[in-house]
C-alpha cells in the first residue's frame, strides 16, 4: 500500500476533488510547500481545501481569488502565504505555493502555474483539449 503523503489527492468533497500537480519527474510542488509549514499554517490551508472541496468554491475574495482566465489563489493571511491553483473538470488541481511578493514580482509566479497547468494538461489527453473546463448537460 502506498504511504497516504504519497498521494497526489489530499481531499475528495461533495463537489470538487482537490489533488496535486504531478511534475514529469514525480515531484508534487503543492504537497512540498504544504510540508514545509508549520502546523499551524498548514491547518489554515487545510481548512480551506476541505470548504473548496465540500463546496466547489470558498465564499470570498479574502480566501480565494481568481488571478487570471485559468489560475486562482487559496490566500491565508498572518503570514501572507498563497497556493496557487486551476480548476480540471470537477477538480482543483494544486499547484504550488509561495509567500506573497509585490505584484511584479508574484507575476513569476503565476507564470510557474501557467508552466504546471500546461505540464498537467499536456499529460492528461483525454483532458487536454477542454482547456480544464467541465461540458455541463442541460
Amino acid at each position: 500500500m502506498a504511504n497516504p503523503s504519497d498521494t497526489p489527492i489530499p481531499y475528495k468533497g461533495r463537489r470538487a476533488t482537490l489533488r496535486y500537480a504531478v511534475l514529469a519527474n514525480g515531484s508534487m510542488p503543492a504537497r512540498a510547500f504544504l510540508e514545509g509549514l508549520s502546523l499551524a499554517e498548514r491547518a489554515k490551508f487545510n481548512s480551506r481545501i476541505k470548504v473548496l472541496g465540500d463546496e466547489g468554491e470558498l465564499p470570498n475574495e479574502q480566501m480565494f481569488r481568481r488571478l487570471d482566465a485559468d489560475i486562482w489563489e487559496i490566500k491565508i493571511n498572518s503570514p501572507a502565504l498563497r497556493l496557487l491553483c486551476f480548476r480540471m473538470g470537477d477538480e482543483w488541481v494544486l499547484t504550488h505555493g509561495c509567500r506573497k511578493l509585490p505584484r511584479k514580482a508574484f507575476q513569476v509566479e503565476i507564470q510557474r502555474a501557467r508552466t504546471i497547468r500546461q505540464q498537467v494538461l499536456d499529460a492528461t489527453p483525454s483532458r487536454a483539449s477542454g482547456g480544464g473546463k467541465k461540458k455541463v448537460n442541460r
